[in-house]
């Protein structure tokens, strides 16, 4: 019998299916030996009723084997198929469905049920070629029935194998438009970005409030913003982006502000109002000896500078530092304590004393270099401004409100009072041991009664950074 070849794509694998068929690379294809073997009459002696059967017997293992041919090529194709849609390299054996193995085993049965050649060699052979025709028949109807069975399978391989392929092409194209996406995302993502901090740096949104006001664009004018306290809340604060102060220029947050030359603004909680000659001033709320406080929030920023000033009047004669007390807690000065956290801690000190020709001597400041004066306490260390605003004490007249020269603005200095050029009022600058988020406390203070000496705060300004 000639050789029976399937053509199947390119793919390296072994089906084996029991002994009779193999199916290798590229190709399927059956062997019988049969087939080579030659039978002639030569070779054979059988009578002459055995030659009329056997062209019988020849003719229907001719049939078997041409059965067996064309389902060894169904089953290629089966394999085939099945290993295209896999689209994957198979192992080295690829094994068929429970049903198909049980078709096959039947065949190969039945196989073993055809007579041998020399069955036909007996006397009577009719019971043999009766069996013989009875199971052929029974094989044309199984292997009708596979073929079919095949045939079925072929045609829901085949269409599996279209679905696969469009879910293939549908899995690429998804993959390409989801990588499209994600660039497209990403972009959006650095876009957003981007704007949220150019809208930090502008700090114009509470939704997305600056760090702090030295975050600012350096471009941003001084003005209200949002800012972001150490608590996570936004805060709407005012930022000035051109103050220089201690060599810092810009960035500084504002937590205090007075200006009783407006007649639109009033003393703080913890003051009261008083007018002199038009001059609107603040003084404290009690003719008593001590200090009066005001407390400035912070927002909860965090900061480790301060920077500011104050502006104020004498009353009577102040005497500096020469307080009976020395603690930070109690009225240490006759003038202005700032201070922060609890226990408190100096930021600055502004003392008033008595005149520039210091009549009582122990009053004067210091930086009045013709006197002795008194030391500050030494929590004030050299964080301070002294000032008066009286040049000559005349003890028959004994001053009232002071209200041609005020305090601490860093003008109105006569030698030898030498006070304007000591830290250089009227801005001071502090940097702190370390960042805090304290309020500021600012006292008005005084040791002694209000008919004796008193201050008259006129300007506050203080910022944080």
């Amino acid at each position: 019998m000639a050789e029976k070849r399937a053509s199947i794509p390119s793919y390296e694998y072994v089906v084996t299916l029991g002994n009779r068929w193999n199916v290798t690379t590229n190709e399927c294809y059956m062997n019988k030996t049969s087939a080579s073997t030659k039978t002639s009459a030569e070779n054979l002696s059988v009578s002459k009723d055995a030659k009329k059967k056997r062209p019988v017997a020849v003719i229907l293992l001719a049939i078997i084997v041409l059965s067996i041919v064309v389902i060894s090529g169904s089953l290629c194709g089966y394999v085939a198929l099945t290993l295209v849609i896999m689209n994957k390299k198979p192992e080295t054996t690829t094994t068929i469905d429970n049903e198909t193995l049980s078709r096959i085993e039947n065949l190969e049965t039945l196989f073993q049920q055809v007579p041998n050649e020399a069955d036909f060699l007996d006397a009577d052979n009719s019971p043999s070629i009766a069996a013989l025709q009875n199971d052929t028949q029974n094989t044309k109807e199984i292997l009708l029935e596979f073929l079919e069975f095949a045939r079925k399978n072929a045609l829901k391989l085949n269409a599996l194998q279209n679905q696969t392929q469009d879910i293939e092409e549908m899995v690429e194209e998804f993959f390409e438009h989801s990588g499209n996406q994600t660039q497209r995302l990403n972009e959006l993502q650095n876009k957003t970005l981007q704007v949220i901090d150019s809208l930090e740096r502008q700090g114009q949104h509470r939704s997305f409030p600056t760090s702090s006001c030295v975050a600012l664009s350096p471009f941003s004018p001084s003005g209200y913003y949002w800012v972001r306290a150490s608590n996570g809340s936004a805060v709407r604060v005012y930022c000035d982006t051109t103050r220089s102060c201690g060599g810092v220029t810009g960035g500084w947050m504002r937590v205090a502000e007075l200006d009783m030359a407006n007649s639109s603004q009033q003393c703080p909680s913890g003051l009261r109002q008083r007018t002199d000659s038009n001059i609107r001033t603040c003084v404290r709320n009690t003719d008593q000896p001590g200090c009066s406080a005001v407390q400035y929030p912070t927002a909860n920023v965090q900061y480790s500078r301060v920077c500011g000033k104050v502006i104020g009047y004498q009353i009577g004669t102040t005497d500096a530092f020469r307080g009976f007390t020395r603690s930070i807690s109690s009225p240490y000065v006759d003038g202005v304590s700032l201070t922060h956290g609890d226990p408190r801690e100096h930021i600055w000190t502004f003392a008033a004393a008595d005149s520039e020709n210091g009549a009582h001597e122990h009053s004067s400041c210091l930086c009045i270099i013709s006197r002795v004066g008194h030391n500050p306490p030494t929590f004030v260390g050299t964080d301070y401004f002294c000032d008066t605003g009286i040049p000559t004490y005349d003890t028959a007249n004994p001053p009232g409100f002071l209200g041609a020269d005020p305090l601490w603005d860093g003008d109105g200095c006569e030698p030898p009072n030498n006070c304007c050029s000591f830290n250089t009022p009227p801005w001071f600058y502090k940097q702190l041991r370390q960042p805090t988020t304290d309020n500021i406390e600012m006292r008005v203070c005084r040791d002694e009664a209000a008919d004796n000496d008193d201050i008259a705060i006129e300007t506050i300004e203080l910022y944080i950074q």
